[in-house]
C-alpha cells in the first residue's frame, strides 16, 4: 500500500500538464452526444437515399443530380466514421492518457472539412432550385453561391490549421474560421428559405388543387430551412460565446446530417406531389336552369306523372356551362411545372336527350332568356 501510494504521488508530482485537464461534459462529451444524434440522422439519411433510388424519378433525373446524391451519401458515411473514430480514440484507446485530450486526432481535424462539403453541396441544390423557379433572382443566387464557397473555404482552412497547430490550445486562435463559416451558412440558409417561400407564394394560381401543392412546397421549404437554420444559429452563438468548449462542434455533427436529409427529403417529395396532381381535368360546372327547373324537378320526385310531363315538354332546356381546366403536372429534375389551359364550353340539352349546338342552341337560349 505504501509503495502504491508513493508511486501515485510520484506520478502526480511529475505530471507533464501545464494546464488543467478540461472538463469532458462540454468538450468531448459534446462530441459524443453529437455523434449519437448524427448516427440516428445518418440512418434516416441512408433510408432516404434508398427510397430515392427506388422511386420513378430516379431514372429520369439528370446525371449531376444522381452524382450530387451519391457524393452527399459518401461524405455522410465518411463523416459518421470520423466522428465514431474520434469517440473511440479519446474514450477507449487513450482512456488512461488524459494528456491526449489536448491534441486533436486526425479524425477530429477532418470533421470541419467534411461538414463544410456536405452543407455546401446540399445548399447549392436549393440555390439552383431557386434559379430554376425564377431566373430573375440570379444576382441573389450568385451571392448565395459565394457564401457557400466562402463557407467551404473557411472549413477547409480550419482543417488545415488543425493539422498545422501542435495542440488544441493553439488552435483556439483560429477558431474564428469556424464561426465565420457558420455565419455564412446561416446567411445563405435564411436567404434561400425566405426567397423560395416568397416565390412559391406568388406562384398561386387560384385553382384549389394547384394551390394545395404549392402549400405543401412552402411547408417543406419552411420546415427544412427552419430546422437547419436553428441548429446552425445555436452552433454559431456557442462558437462565439463559448470558444473554449466543443459544443459547437457537437452541434455541427448533427447539423451536417440535417442538411443532407433535407436534400433527399425534397427529392423524394416529388413522388407525393405528382400523385396529388394526377387528375387530368378539374371541372367546376355552373348550372343555369330556365322556367323554374327546380320546381319541375320537385314535381318529378313527387310522382311518375310529373316525370312524363317533364319528358313531353319540348321547350325546357337544361343549360350547363362547363369550365374544364387541364392541369399538366410534371417535374423536370428538381423543379415542379404546372401548365393550365381553360376550356369553357356551353352545352344545351333538351329533356329528350338530344344536344343542341351552334346557332340553334344560341337562339333557343335567347328565346328562353327573353
Amino acid at each position: 500500500m505504501a509503495s502504491s501510494a508513493n508511486a501515485t504521488a510520484a506520478t502526480a508530482g511529475s505530471s507533464p500538464f501545464l494546464f488543467p485537464i478540461p472538463a469532458l461534459d462540454n468538450t468531448y462529451g459534446a462530441i459524443m452526444l453529437g455523434t449519437f444524434g448524427g448516427l440516428m440522422m445518418y440512418g434516416l439519411t441512408m433510408h432516404q437515399g434508398y427510397r430515392y433510388m427506388h422511386l420513378p424519378y430516379y431514372k429520369r433525373d439528370a446525371t449531376y443530380i444522381k452524382a450530387m446524391v451519391a457524393l452527399v451519401l459518401l461524405i455522410e458515411t465518411v463523416h459518421s466514421v470520423l466522428s465514431m473514430h474520434a469517440c473511440y480514440f479519446y474514450f477507449a484507446t487513450n482512456y488512461f492518457h488524459p494528456e491526449v485530450l489536448f491534441h486533436g486526432s486526425w479524425s477530429v481535424n477532418l470533421l470541419p472539412m467534411s461538414t463544410g462539403i456536405v452543407i455546401a453541396v446540399s445548399q447549392s441544390f436549393f440555390a439552383r432550385r431557386l434559379f430554376k423557379i425564377n431566373p430573375r433572382y440570379a444576382p441573389i443566387v450568385g451571392f448565395v453561391v459565394l457564401l457557400l464557397l466562402g463557407e467551404l473555404g473557411f472549413s477547409i482552412a480550419a482543417t488545415v490549421e488543425a493539422f498545422v497547430q501542435p495542440d488544441l490550445l493553439h488552435f483556439q486562435d483560429f477558431s474564428w474560421m469556424i464561426s465565420t463559416a457558420l455565419g455564412m451558412v446561416i446567411a445563405a440558409d435564411g436567404i434561400l428559405t425566405a426567397l423560395l417561400t416568397i416565390v412559391l407564394h406568388r406562384s398561386r394560381t387560384g385553382f384549389k388543387s394547384t394551390d394545395s401543392m404549392i402549400n405543401v412546397l412552402i411547408m417543406y421549404t419552411i420546415n427544412t430551412g427552419l430546422l437547419t437554420g436553428t441548429i446552425s444559429t445555436i452552433s454559431f452563438f456557442m462558437a462565439v460565446f463559448y470558444p473554449h468548449t466543443l459544443i459547437d462542434d457537437g452541434l455541427n455533427l448533427f447539423a451536417a446530417k440535417l442538411y443532407a436529409n433535407s436534400l433527399l427529403a425534397v427529392l423524394n417529395s416529388r413522388h407525393f406531389l405528382s400523385s396529388c396532381g394526377k387528375t387530368d381535368y378539374e371541372a367546376t360546372p355552373s348550372k343555369i336552369s330556365a322556367i323554374h327547373r327546380s320546381e319541375l324537378v320537385s314535381n318529378v320526385s313527387n310522382g311518375p306523372s310529373g316525370r312524363d310531363a317533364l319528358a313531353n315538354s319540348q321547350h325546357v332546356l337544361d343549360i350547363r356551362v362547363k369550365s374544364e381546366t387541364h392541369r399538366d403536372v410534371s417535374f423536370s429534375g428538381d423543379t415542379l411545372y404546372t401548365d393550365r389551359k381553360a376550356d369553357p364550353s356551353i352545352e344545351l340539352r333538351d329533356l329528350h336527350g338530344s344536344a343542341k349546338g351552334g346557332d340553334d342552341a344560341s337562339q333557343d337560349a335567347a328565346s328562353h332568356n327573353g
